[in-house]
């Protein structure tokens, strides 16, 4: 809706002034709700447009439930799935006459839209006098006028069938708006620099500028000087790196011989030694869950790059370090086998083995994979006895765990 509806006026109606933040603001209810004003009861405020109820206690004091003016005087009890709509898309006007309960999709509907543009849909002047286009929320470009802006909608229209042609066409464009529309829409994809090693912008004053990794590398006439600016610098980075890596020397843990990354706080991440020479350069820290992070990313997750439906699949740690990201030491596991490969506390030492009141051992294992869930145990005289056979049960159960 492009036009608000009229006011809806009732007979006998009452208005009263609320004064908010040194705003007044004319309230309105019908003559039967004209107690809403009695300030002795009630108190009234404004906020973001909308009329605001309280109640008073005996001492003055308000309540501290708040309640909206039109939900207040509303006469009827209003549905779950509805709510109380102002017919004139006037919030202050709370004449029961105005107020209807309807779909939260109807309300939704009742609103007067702003016109987004003077100009042309699609089309908005800035701040230097110039206008750009867009297309849905892509950027279309900057334009000299408005005409070509709405020139260059049209194009892409065309593009996109019959419908959407004959929906831009609101003039016929000349030949030179074309032509204008075109190059202003070349001249932004140009603009857009390439993220990664090095790129090149073409600059407001005609010349190209060369960056590589954010290092301003100069502004050049041609579009090939820049780029071979470009190739340049890259080609002496990746020269560098290969010196720094023919220097780097492999920090090994002295009881296994493995490599590992030091992370910020101190602890030894032990990796792969491929690993380690793709990594060393990236600061390493452990979150509060306790597993290694880098670019705010799971550093295992960079290292096991097999695909897995992470829905029903996890990736495991198999002896339940999360500090050893060594390839051998992840695997793909369902969720179910990963929730199981814990370390649970035991006050014996032995998981699944627990003491009977009259002294022995009892070993037992739970069995999720039947439904319903299936708990086998047996009683020894010795927790190691009570545990070897539980260790052997569970390693039949679930050969999975112990590949």
């Amino acid at each position: 809706m492009l036009c608000a509806p009229a006011q809806i006026v009732e007979v006998d109606s009452v208005s009263q002034i609320v004064t908010a933040k040194g705003v007044d603001y004319e309230v309105t209810v019908s003559a039967v709700d004209a107690y809403v004003f009695d300030k002795e009861k009630y108190g009234l405020y404004i906020n973001e447009g909308r009329v605001y109820i309280f109640g008073k206690l005996a001492a003055g004091d308000f309540y501290n439930k708040k309640l909206q003016l039109h939900r207040f005087v509303f006469p009827d009890e209003v549905p779950a799935n509805m709510v109380i709509d102002h017919a004139d898309q006037r919030p202050l006007n709370n004449v029961r006459t105005n107020l209807r309960a309807v779909s939260q999709s109807f309300n939704a509907m009742n609103v007067t839209r702003k016109k987004q543009s003077e100009y042309f849909v699609g089309v908005r002047k800035t701040k230097t006098g110039k206008f750009y286009a867009k297309w849905g929320k892509k950027q279309l470009g900057t334009f000299d006028t408005a005409r070509i802006a709405k020139t260059a909608r049209s194009l892409v229209a065309r593009g996109e069938g019959k419908k959407w042609e004959e929906r831009e066409s609101v003039f016929e464009p000349t030949v030179k708006e074309m032509q204008a529309a075109i190059r202003g829409m070349e001249k932004r994809n140009e603009k857009r620099g390439v993220y990664g090693l090095g790129g090149l912008s073409l600059h407001v004053s005609g010349l190209w500028q060369a960056t590589f990794r954010s290092t301003h590398l100069g502004y050049f006439k041609t579009k090939e000087e820049g780029q071979a600016r470009v190739d340049a610098a890259i080609a002496e980075y990746d020269r560098k790196k290969e010196e720094e890596d023919a220097a780097v020397v492999i920090p090994r843990t002295t009881d296994g011989n493995i490599a590992y990354l030091t992370a910020l706080n101190g602890e030894k991440v032990l990796v792969d030694d491929d690993i380690y020479m793709k990594m060393y350069r990236n600061k390493i820290s452990v979150a509060k869950d306790g597993y290694p992070r880098f670019l705010n990313r799971y550093l295992h997750r960079s290292v096991l790059l097999d695909p897995y439906n992470t829905r029903t699949h996890h990736m495991d740690h198999r002896n339940e370090n999360k500090l050893d990201n060594r390839r051998a030491n992840l695997r793909i596991v369902p969720i179910v086998v990963n929730a199981m490969n814990v370390t649970k506390e035991s006050k014996l030492g032995f998981r699944g083995v627990v003491q009977k009141p009259d002294g022995k051992f009892k070993g037992y294992v739970n069995n999720r994979k039947v439904w319903p869930h299936k708990i086998t145990s047996r009683t020894f005289d010795t927790a190691e006895e009570a545990y070897a056979w539980r260790f052997a049960l569970h390693q039949q159960i679930y050969p999975e765990l112990y590949k």
